[in-house]
């Protein structure tokens, strides 16, 4: 990995949600304080059938340095790229590596966020 590759700019999100007065859940996305540059390469894609409907989604490899911020990102927060505003579900998060250097986080976009 070199930083020449270092192509997007990845920041995270989680889903927070707060009862109102009436007892209903609601929610948005906050920042988690974590925005890292890494390699975003796409890997494969698909369709799914939803509402008798084909939809399109494309998995995504994002590289990243190993930190605190990065080993806190879980399956169900958001990756949000600075540049486009194109949203990602991230699936996996793992070191890769075995090192703690880099970690690979899984990517998907075109599906319902959250």
């Amino acid at each position: 990995m070199q930083t020449r590759k270092l192509n997007a700019r990845i920041k995270f999100q989680r889903r927070s949600t707060v009862v109102d007065a009436f007892g209903n859940e609601e929610g948005g996305w906050v920042d988690l304080g974590v925005e890292r540059f890494g390699e975003l390469k796409p890997t494969r894609g698909g369709e799914d059938v939803q509402a008798s409907r084909l939809t399109g989604k494309a998995m995504f490899d994002f590289w990243v340095r190993s930190d605190a911020g990065t080993r806190n990102v879980g399956t169900g927060d958001l990756a949000v790229d600075v540049r486009t505003g194109r949203a990602f579900n991230v699936r996996f998060n793992e070191d890769m590596t075995g090192q703690n250097g880099w970690r690979l986080m899984a990517l998907e976009s075109g599906v319902a966020g959250g």
